[in-house]
């Protein structure tokens, strides 16, 4: 059984015919990031002191209808509390919870995208955390205004064929489980 669900999730990976739709679902994503979160009221003063990279599945290259758009945005220390009490203010985010919005593309594909400091995302590929060194190699870097490709890079310095291997049979052993 466990040969057969890993050919299954083989199969969702980018494949040559899922080129185009995952090309396109990039755009859109893209488009969504530029319009609705670069230049969201709230967030439009910080836009320069932030990185947004796309994560999880659709990053990866699943293309289905399982898999939701991971959206996170990167910010420096120091904009983090103000960034999150304008849209606790506005009625966006529970007060005193992590920062989490939800978010429906124009083609109807939902997803979320949340919040981080810089400073945490260091310490954790420092202390070894397996989710953020996931993240560092599977993440699809859109606006990287605080460097994070070279971050990543320095955790996860591996050649872009092995890279992608890597990629692709950690989320096929991920999704076994």
């Amino acid at each position: 059984m466990d040969t057969m669900m890993k050919s299954v999730l083989s199969d969702i990976l980018l494949t040559p015919d899922k080129l185009l739709p995952h090309r396109e679902l990039l755009e859109e994503i893209g488009k969504f990031i530029t319009q609705e979160i670069l230049n969201h009221p709230l967030l439009q003063e910080y836009r320069q002191r932030v990185s947004i990279i796309l994560d999880g599945s659709t990053a990866l290259g699943v293309v289905d209808g399982q898999s939701d758009v991971d959206i996170i945005i990167i910010c420096e220390d120091e904009s983090y509390n103000s960034i999150s009490h304008r849209f606790e203010e506005a009625g966006l985010i529970p007060e005193h919870s992590s920062f989490f919005m939800d978010l429906r593309l124009p083609s109807g594909k939902t997803g979320h995208y949340t919040l981080h400091k810089i400073s945490d995302i260091k310490e954790a590929l420092m202390s070894g955390d397996m989710e953020w060194l996931w993240n560092a190699s599977v993440s699809y870097i859109y606006y990287d205004l605080l460097d994070l490709k070279s971050l990543f890079h320095s955790y996860v310095p591996l050649q872009p064929e092995v890279l992608m291997k890597f990629r692709k049979n950690s989320y096929i052993q991920l999704r076994s489980y």
